[in-house]
């Protein structure tokens, strides 16, 4: 828990440890970043052809694209555990892979997302969906919840389109 030396060379970061680590036992690092992607971090909102538009942001980056936004390993064949932290201006929410371990207010102008994914995936796997959506209940698959997310706007013809969703679940699982 204290600060380790590095060095970047605008592709590379190289952590500097005190030791030799041995081979395959995993270790914990903590990294504080921040970006201004220009790259697979898309951003949509009002335009000429749809002036209604939700602004929202979005995450596209496979194969290799999610070094833009992210400091990570970027090849579609490594894998590792992800937690991600995001501050959003309100009324923005955010969407993620894994388990959303927690969500707050700071203030009154940012909302605060945790999301852990505790399975191994590659990074162009991670993703991140940002806007003002209206969470909304599917109900239950296997003792999980099932939810939509969904720009307000859309609601009642996302809750059309999703009404089988469970049992549309129960029966793939049954195939594999």
């Amino acid at each position: 828990s204290r600060p380790l030396s590095f060095t970047y060379n605008g592709r590379l970061l190289t952590i500097t440890t005190p030791q030799n680590l041995p081979q395959g036992e995993p270790r914990t690092f903590v990294m504080e970043y921040s970006a201004y992607p220009r790259e697979n971090l898309y951003y949509v909102g009002p335009d000429a052809t749809n002036p209604q538009r939700m602004p929202a942001a979005y995450t596209y980056s496979e194969p290799e694209g999610s070094k833009f936004w992210f400091p990570c390993l970027d090849l579609p064949s490594a894998k590792a555990l992800f937690d991600l932290r995001i501050w959003v201006p309100k009324p923005f929410k955010v969407l993620s892979n894994g388990e959303l371990l927690s969500q707050a207010s700071s203030h009154k102008t940012y909302n605060f997302f945790h999301y852990r994914m505790g399975q191994s995936i590659p990074p162009y796997l991670v993703s991140l969906a940002i806007g003002a959506y209206e969470q909304v209940s599917l109900g239950n698959f296997k003792g999980k919840p099932l939810s939509l997310w969904t720009p307000p706007e859309l609601k009642q013809a996302a809750l059309v389109e999703t009404a089988h969703t469970p049992q549309i679940m129960a029966f793939f699982s049954e195939l594999t």
